[in-house]
């Protein structure tokens, strides 16, 4: 099965119910090629069709296609949650780290840990520093969730917590952040990428305190919270990522050779891609928000909790 193939299998495994002219829309490829794979993944038993009415069909992946697509997505995540969340302090009656700040009667961080076991990951690694006990009390509650801490939480970025896991890393892995909320479909987009390392990038959310993200030559090439700094704007980064271990290997790398204390993992993508192809997926009007402040927080209670709740995702 070659990439074309696979590509458009994963498309069908996320909705089974796409004309062959959206297919090849989101193939990109012709709606000719679409057909022919179409019935070659037929042929091959990966795909069943069924007409369900008057030029609609309905595609249904056989054992043989699940199998397939559960080889190439990723088994292994890490949630960077080692934060201490100072600007949510004074926000919650409990002074929780911020990955289990509770939006309507779930932790960020279970939602989380729920969207990914139910996205293909079998194993979760979550880094923790602040308050760590919140989430080693989870390793009880969810099999294959793991924790270790980064003793020096308080004084370092995000790339210290992630080089912290290091010898627990051994393949390919989806990384992110632990104060999201987003829809399930962040995750299944960036497990279905043939993309094997993937930043996972929004349109504007106007939401302050964004990362933004400029794009040369189909490439990261800057990532930064300051819109100025950047020539032009591509998207927002979303706190998801698909990170293969070549590139985690390069990011190791170019932490051990940086001597600023709060280097975050952004900054070692942007440093590893100029030497390094890292892919990007821009989703059009993603659902999800982080939660640094109370601004945050009231945004995503009057504007992300509806439309999740839309979606049954709350």
């Amino acid at each position: 099965m070659n990439l074309k193939e696979l590509k458009v299998l994963k498309i069908l495994n996320l909705e089974n119910k796409l004309s062959q002219r959206k297919i090849a829309e989101k193939a990109e490829v012709s709606l000719g090629t679409v057909n022919n794979i179409i019935n070659f993944l037929i042929e091959n038993d990966y795909l069943m069709a069924n007409k369900i009415a008057y030029r609609n069909t309905e595609y249904i992946l056989t054992s043989k296609g699940s199998e397939k697509i559960n080889e190439t997505i990723t088994k292994t995540a890490v949630i960077l949650a080692a934060g201490m969340g100072t600007r949510l302090i004074n926000i919650t009656k409990d002074e929780v780290p911020k990955g289990c700040l509770k939006i309507e009667g779930k932790t960020l961080v279970e939602r989380s840990i729920e969207k990914l076991l139910k996205n293909g990951i079998e194993k979760v690694i979550i880094v923790t520093g602040h308050l760590n006990q919140f989430y080693d009390e989870l390793t009880f509650k969810y099999r294959n969730i793991y924790t270790i801490k980064n003793n020096n939480y308080a004084n370092t970025g995000s790339m210290a917590s992630l080089a912290a896991a290091k010898d627990f890393i051994e393949e390919d892995f989806i990384l992110l952040e632990s104060d999201l909320i987003y829809e399930e479909r962040a995750l299944q987009e960036i497990q279905n990428t043939d993309l094997k390392d993937c930043v996972l990038l929004s349109e504007a959310t106007y939401s302050g305190d964004e990362v933004f993200v400029e794009i040369r030559n189909d490439n990261i090439y800057k990532m930064s919270k300051d819109k100025h700094g950047l020539n032009s704007i591509y998207g927002e980064l979303v706190g998801i990522n698909k990170i293969s271990k070549k590139l985690f290997d390069r990011m190791m790398l170019e932490y051990s050779k940086n001597t600023n204390s709060q280097y975050h993992y952004e900054y070692a993508i942007e440093d590893s891609a100029k030497e390094y192809l890292v892919g990007f997926k821009k989703i059009e009007d993603l659902i999800w928000a982080e939660i640094d402040d109370d601004n945050h927080l009231k945004r995503v209670l009057n504007k992300i909790v509806p439309k999740l709740e839309e979606k049954n995702e709350i």
